[in-house]
């Protein structure tokens, strides 16, 4: 990946989250910031980068977080980038939100991580991830939207780690799910810094700005209906 000069953005959830990457540093903001995403995130780019010399025009790639989570936020942040990666005429890194809070226990090697984020309606974003003796984690089943109720974990995971905001629905897993969990974070969230992280360690293949595909998970809103950038 010959990328030099990285930002990256995720709107996700309650948190607005940008970082810049650049000579080998991570300089972040990540603040919450409930309903406010369309109004702040341009202007903190903008002092983000301000603070630490660096123009638009540097920038030579753009992180965020695809999906899952939150509607209107994942869709200001795809706004976001795919705009500025128009303008800039640089390549785009989409992220799956699930693998990168998976991503935030850097701690954790060759163990199993289910990370799980609360997406209101009663239900749960969640995936099943096992992570590599790098620290690197890795998906072993397809992203889904499910009742608490339902979550199962595969049979050969005799434990694992669960992460984020979807373990606070704790006490309606199964006996299972909460006897095989070793330890949980439901406190935890997604970083776009823990996004550029992982699209340096695992160099994934950079797509053009007018390929974006937010993930939902739900049918219920479509990529046809975002927002126009100008709106943010």
């Amino acid at each position: 990946m010959n990328v030099e000069i990285i930002l990256g953005i995720d709107t996700s959830s309650d948190y607005c989250s940008v970082c810049l990457y650049r000579d080998g540093l991570f300089f972040s903001h990540h603040e919450s910031l409930p309903r406010q995403h369309a109004q702040k995130l341009l202007p903190i780019i903008d002092r983000l980068l301000s603070s630490h010399q660096t123009t638009l025009q540097q920038l030579t790639g753009i992180v965020f977080g695809r999906g899952p989570g939150s509607f209107t936020g994942i869709r200001i942040g795809a706004s976001v980038a795919e705009g500025l990666a128009l303008g800039l005429n640089i390549p785009v890194y989409p992220v799956s939100n699930l693998t990168a809070l998976a991503l935030q226990l850097s701690e954790v090697r060759e163990t199993w991580v289910m990370p799980c984020i609360d997406a209101r309606m009663d239900e749960v974003y969640c995936c099943l991830h096992q992570v590599d003796e790098f620290g690197i984690p890795v998906p072993v089943e397809t992203e889904k939207v499910i009742v608490p109720e339902n979550l199962q974990i595969i049979s050969e995971v005799q434990s694992f780690v669960g992460v984020g905001s979807g373990w606070l629905y704790l006490e309606r897993f199964s006996e299972y799910v909460k006897s095989n969990a070793v330890a949980i974070y439901p406190d935890i969230s997604v970083s776009a810094e823990c996004m550029i992280k992982w699209v340096l360690a695992v160099n994934p293949p950079a797509i053009s700005a007018d390929m974006i595909e937010p993930v939902y998970l739900r049918d219920k809103v479509t990529w046809d209906n975002k927002p126009p950038v100008g709106s943010l």
